[in-house]
């Protein structure tokens, strides 16, 4: 806190004179007695004073990595996560940019790197500079892996109406593996689908199909080979409208 006291001083002075004439009788003429009384005024006044409440803001942000980029990757333009505790502006440092992405929040921040080549990026960072001109430290991206090259694999298949056995255009299909999604897809007008799956494709994935009008279908699907085309049987679809029932009797002679 600031306390500034502006003091503007002002003297006022009354100076009065008291004097006494009297002619002199020999010359005829009037002379001037010495003075009698003087009298001195003098005033002070405070006419302004202002007390300045403001605060200077000198604490830069703290930066802090929350999601690495993906390594290695296949993903040109990957994205990366971190934190500020102050909002401001962002500065790319190394081999690391970005043009769509200058703004940080004081909460979690994912950006968008520029397209970038093959190859290990080791020295990217980050700062940010708030709205005082406070400029964090450099945050360090931790080093990654850009391979275009990296195996992927496909799974396709294709939809159907139980009741009809006509083609279902315009299902859902959503890949699913170890309970992350993965990539959602749309059948065409004849009911087939194709998807593409990037590094790391490996592995087992569920499918779940959804439609209006329709039950919800889930079917599982396994990549075992780099770069494998996996066709999976082809799925039919129950109406929604369907009606369950009950089945009963007697099981004789069970083995």
């Amino acid at each position: 806190m600031k306390n500034i006291l502006y003091i503007i001083l002002i003297s006022l002075f009354s100076l009065s004179i008291i004097s006494c004439e009297k002619k002199d009788s020999s010359s005829g003429s009037p002379t001037i007695n010495p003075v009698s009384s003087v009298t001195l005024k003098m005033s002070t006044f405070v006419i302004n004073t202002k007390t300045d409440n403001s605060t200077t803001d000198t604490t830069a942000p703290i930066l802090a990595e929350v999601t690495a980029v993906t390594t290695p990757t296949i993903d040109t333009t990957p994205d990366y996560t971190f934190s500020s505790t102050e909002a401001g502006t962002i500065t790319y440092g190394g081999s690391c940019s970005s043009d769509n992405d200058t703004s940080a929040t004081a909460d979690n921040n994912t950006i968008t790197f520029n397209a970038l080549a093959d190859g290990t990026y080791s020295d990217c960072y980050i700062k940010v500079t708030d709205n005082a001109s406070n400029t964090s430290d450099n945050l360090s991206v931790s080093s990654f892996t850009i391979d275009s090259t990296l195996p992927g694999g496909t799974i396709k298949g294709s939809v159907s109406s139980q009741s009809s056995d006509s083609a279902l255009s315009g299902v859902s299909v959503s890949y699913t593996k170890s309970g992350k999604t993965i990539v959602n897809t749309t059948t065409d007008s004849s009911g087939d689908f194709n998807q593409a799956l990037t590094y790391p494709a490996l592995g087992t994935y569920t499918l779940t199909y959804s439609k209006s009008g329709y039950l919800d279908e889930i079917q599982s699907a396994t990549l075992a080979t780099d770069n494998q085309t996996l066709v999976a049987s082809t799925l039919k679809m129950l109406s929604d409208s369907c009606t369950s029932g009950t089945i009963s009797g007697t099981i004789k002679d069970a083995v």
